[in-house]
């Protein structure tokens, strides 16, 4: 969703900041009571006027395409993340499941119960890594477990407007906030081992859902562009 806000500002010195304002402020000067115009320096400022005007219209220009840019960059680090994160939780849930499929299952404190219960811790840490990427900040935003549901991923002043791209925040690490899948330990009882085979269940729905999210955000930004 693109969100203009109007900027004012009552400051004299801001009209030097935009070169249009600027302009038209010195023709309106030199358009004064007893003061005589040179109607060629006037043509040519006219001239000059409609140049300055193009040339910040296309920075402008080139400022939003960058803004936009920027964004679905992020939001492409963010999907790619949780499309990791939903493998990670089919291999968690893959492992468990092979404790309990067994009849009967592995003892407690067997080898292969206990390798397969530091498979599953490794892979759980793998997705609190996977919940922050590290080359983009703006989808360490999107991921961040803290703020408001939506919020600003970009914004750029237009000069007299500001432009916000706003998207979900959608926190996806382990814990309570996020996807909230419990870490077990070694000796893990098959009841433990039960209800995280549960709540792994939720937590692909969640990822799931979020992902949606996701791609609403997407789809608005390639509508805006």
């Amino acid at each position: 969703m693109m969100k203009i806000a109007g900027i004012t500002n009552s400051q004299p010195q801001a009209l030097s900041k935009d070169p249009i304002r600027h302009d038209l402020h010195d023709a309106a000067a030199d358009r004064k009571p007893g003061k005589t115009v040179d109607a060629d320096r006037f043509k040519d400022d006219g001239i000059n006027l409609k140049t300055a005007s193009a040339g910040y219209a296309l920075r402008k220009l080139k400022t939003v395409d960058s803004v936009m840019n920027s964004a679905a960059k992020s939001i492409r680090t963010a999907d790619e993340a949780m499309k990791n994160i939903g493998a990670r939780i089919a291999q968690m849930k893959s492992s468990l499941s092979e404790i309990m499929k067994q009849y009967p299952p592995f003892p407690p404190g067997s080898e292969e119960r206990v390798a397969i219960l530091k498979s599953f811790s490794a892979l759980r840490h793998q997705i609190d890594r996977l919940s922050f990427p590290p080359e983009d900040s703006g989808a360490q935003r999107i991921l961040s477990a803290s703020g408001n549901d939506e919020h600003p991923l970009q914004k750029v002043n237009l000069g007299f407007t500001l432009m916000e791209i706003n998207v979900h925040r959608l926190p996806i690490d382990p814990g309570p906030d996020g996807l909230d899948i419990p870490d077990l330990p070694a000796d893990a009882t098959d009841e433990q081992i039960s209800n995280t085979l549960d709540l792994l269940n939720g937590a692909q729905t969640i990822l799931d859902r979020k992902r949606d999210l996701l791609t609403q955000d997407a789809n608005r930004i390639t509508q805006m562009q």
